[in-house]
């Protein structure tokens, strides 16, 4: 298992530094590790396949750290209001994904995503208007192209 620290995570992510201790203060994040004396963390990073999987997402165009913040927000206040069924592992992980540079002179698009039983999927979507329904080809997460982190 190959791990990489906070900071490169920061850099690859693109998120700030804040935003990962947010995230694991709202027990989003799974840390492969923490430093019991520096508190310094570390996350998994390895290539690993993802199968074909329906998601459910919500796509925003947003200008900084904050409204991208607050868009994870609005995604689990819909999550909580309309619970989903689970799926075991990190198949089943809630994520997030950039499609562009997020500043406070830009707006770009972020998508956050809950994948679902592609039998229930329409069902699921029906139930929440707010979200659209997207189908994912399977595909190789690779850590310097498409770094992700599980979220619980």
């Amino acid at each position: 298992m190959d791990l990489v620290g906070s900071r490169e995570l920061v850099r690859q992510s693109r998120l700030s530094a804040k935003a990962l201790r947010l995230y694991d203060e709202l027990g989003l994040l799974s840390q492969a590790r923490v430093d019991p004396d520096s508190g310094y963390r570390w996350y998994e990073a390895a290539t690993r396949k993802i199968a074909a999987r329906s998601l459910l997402c919500l796509l925003r165009h947003v200008a900084g750290e904050e409204a991208a913040f607050a868009l994870g927000k609005e995604f689990i206040a819909l999550l909580r209001a309309r619970p989903l069924p689970l799926m075991q592992g990190r198949s089943g992980a809630v994520f997030q994904i950039y499609h562009g540079e997020v500043t406070p002179d830009s707006d770009g698009p972020v998508e956050w995503c809950r994948p679902v039983p592609d039998d229930q999927a329409e069902k699921l979507a029906a139930r929440s208007p707010e979200l659209t329904l997207r189908r994912e080809p399977a595909a190789d997460s690779q850590p310097d192209s498409d770094f992700a982190v599980p979220l619980r």
